[in-house]
């Protein structure tokens, strides 16, 4: 006892700290690494299960669409098709940019049977630039003789061709009637002008009720016989029957550019 103040005890000697905060921060140590040791379990993938995801995923992206109710009863599975990426107008972009779209689209129309078969049989021509694809069929493979209601056959045809001018970006089609130089006068067609162009409105419209094509780039137009592929007074003609000559006359062109 300090005999001045009795009510004190003496101090102990030694000059060691109070270390007790150093359980608690150990414990809170522990505690957290605890914490993230049970995150980084529940985190980690389990790889038979991310196996079957992926293939279930994979098969569902490369099933074939399903067939529709349109025409094409059998619906094909497009390759892929380079289109523009360009940010510019698409008649801005480098030329190599669209004749390497124009060629894409070109090759997968080519890839599909119904268009080979046509190709094939001289009814259908398929060519690109860098403006665009240009496609020609005779009209005898659309339309019976005089008449401008489609072939039920071409109704595949336009599918497979609605497809790639969707897909393939092109801003502008012109669809272009063309007939031979025989008169025609009928109550329906009183001259190949009416024809002609009741000819390719009718391939605007099938394009239309098969593909969502933004109507304000269609352009059907009618020219009757003014444009013939063959000049029935040329030279070229005078070499070949005249039959044939009228045949390779009455056609319809689409051509799809980028504009």
């Amino acid at each position: 006892m300090n005999p001045g103040n009795p009510g004190l005890r003496p101090e102990q000697g030694g000059s060691g700290e109070d270390n007790s905060w150093l359980e608690t921060y150990a414990d809170t140590i522990t505690l957290l690494m605890a914490f993230f040791v049970m995150m980084f379990s529940m985190s980690t993938l389990d790889a038979g299960k991310f196996k079957v995801l992926k293939e279930a995923i994979s098969s569902e992206i490369s099933r074939r669409p399903p067939a529709g109710k349109g025409p094409n009863k059998q619906a094909s599975f497009l390759p892929e098709i380079n289109v523009l990426k360009s940010s510019k107008k698409p008649s801005q972009a480098p030329d190599s940019e669209r004749s390497s779209a124009s060629k894409s689209s070109a090759e997968v129309l080519q890839s599909q049977p119904v268009i080979t078969e046509l190709a094939e049989s001289g009814q259908l021509k398929v060519e690109y630039d860098k403006d665009g694809i240009r496609l020609e069929f005779a009209s005898k493979a659309m339309f019976p003789s005089g008449d401008a209601s489609l072939m039920e056959s071409m109704g595949e045809v336009l599918d497979e061709v609605g497809k790639v001018l969707v897909e393939g970006g092109y801003t502008a089609i012109d669809i272009e009637g063309h007939t031979d130089d025989v008169p025609i006068q009928t109550a329906r067609f009183p001259s190949n002008w009416e024809l002609s162009a009741s000819r390719a409105t009718a391939v605007a419209r099938a394009l239309l009720d098969l593909h969502p094509i933004d109507p304000e780039s269609l352009r059907p137009s009618g020219f009757a016989d003014t444009r013939p592929a063959i000049d029935p007074a040329s030279e070229e003609a005078e070499s070949m029957d005249i039959n044939e000559v009228r045949a390779q006359n009455r056609r319809v062109l689409i051509h799809a550019r980028f504009e």
